[in-house]
């Protein structure tokens, strides 16, 4: 017998859509989720960059 779990769902307000990037502000980082043909092959980039700074700390590349 499988059990179902019951989630909390929050709705965020901090999502911001220019062009093909999706900035998310998340508990004091900026989230940014790209897919471009032009700039990373069509990848799908994720880059984590600490409220206030300016150079991205993390950084995540999925290849196709």
């Amino acid at each position: 017998m499988k059990m179902k779990r019951k989630m909390k769902k929050k709705i965020i307000k901090d999502v911001e859509v220019i062009g093909d990037v999706l900035w998310l502000n998340y508990k004091g980082y900026d989230i940014r989720i790209e897919k471009d043909k032009k700039f990373n092959n069509n990848n799908l980039l994720i880059t984590v960059t600490p409220k206030g700074e300016e150079d991205y700390t993390h950084r995540l590349e999925v290849d196709k």
